[in-house]
């Protein structure tokens, strides 16, 4: 049987996020985020559905600014392509912080985006999210382009 790269590795990287209980599981969804973000906007980025990010996981109070492009213009957006492309850029670019509960525990993952990756620039997105509602959101993200491909 071959490997299909498209299919099974986001097949195979759902599983990790699915079961993987062990020390250091916020770090290990950290880095299964940034595959599946980055691997599913390069190859299947006409895959990602436009729905509210609210029905897939996130609640508003979680994303303080969201902002996507409309003819030429920054403004605000609920679309969870929006959402999904500033996270991408928040993972790739290292505009991240995992903040804990002052016992060694992960809480909540800090996300920051800026308009055209210009930190100079007033940020285009901010969340803290929740790491309990950050593994639902990205399984729901990853499941529905896997639905779609298949």
């Amino acid at each position: 049987m071959s490997y299909n790269c498209k299919e099974d590795f986001l097949g195979r990287t759902i599983k990790i996020v699915e079961e993987y209980q062990q020390d250091k599981k916020d770090t290990l969804l950290i880095n299964c985020m940034l595959g599946l973000l980055v691997f599913i906007k390069e190859t299947h980025p006409d895959k990602i559905l436009s729905a509210n990010y609210i029905s897939w996981g996130i609640e508003e109070k979680d994303i303080s600014t969201c902002l996507g492009e409309k003819e030429k213009q920054f403004v605000e957006s609920k679309d969870i392509k929006d959402v999904i492309r500033h996270l991408r850029n928040s993972v790739s670019h290292c505009h991240f912080e995992m903040i804990n509960d002052g016992k060694n525990e992960i809480t909540h993952i800090e996300f920051w985006d800026y308009p055209y990756g210009d930190e100079n620039e007033p940020e285009n997105f901010h969340a803290k999210i929740p790491v309990n509602d950050l593994k639902p959101f990205l399984l729901n993200f990853a499941n529905s382009i896997l639905t779609i491909i298949k």
